[in-house]
């Protein structure tokens, strides 16, 4: 499976904005492939998101969807998690996932509801990531 990568020079800033939008090339709201976002590249924007592999997200402050999120395996926030609606961890649809491919791991979780996965607190929970 290949591997993209987004950094920087796949966003364009809106005008008087922080946000920036998805411009690459790539359909990334129906990849086949494994996708990787950069850090530090501030509030990014997408109309969809849909990986048939791996998604990887490098978030300095953290990560903020709109209504909820869908993990085909396990979730892992370093600090506070907060969802506006839903979490889902461990929908492998190729395969039952096992135990530990169903967790969802933050410093503290605040809000929504864990629609299926196991919640695992670490207590540490100075930054937030919300999701």
């Amino acid at each position: 499976m290949k591997t993209l990568k987004l950094t920087k020079g796949d966003f364009k800033k809106r005008e008087n904005s922080y946000l920036s939008d998805y411009i690459g090339k790539e359909n990334i709201a129906d990849f086949e492939g494994h996708l990787e976002i950069a850090g530090d590249l501030g509030y990014v924007f997408f109309q969809s998101v849909k990986v048939f592999g791996r998604l990887g997200i490098d978030a300095g402050e953290g990560i903020e969807a709109g209504l909820g999120i869908e993990a085909g395996l396990s979730i892992v926030c370093k600090t506070v998690l907060k969802i506006k609606m839903r979490a889902f961890a461990g929908v492998c649809l190729w395969r039952l996932p096992e135990e530990d491919e169903k967790k969802i791991i933050c410093g503290r979780f605040e809000g929504g509801e864990i629609a299926y996965g196991k919640l695992e607190e670490t207590g540490d929970d100075k930054k937030v990531c919300e999701k």
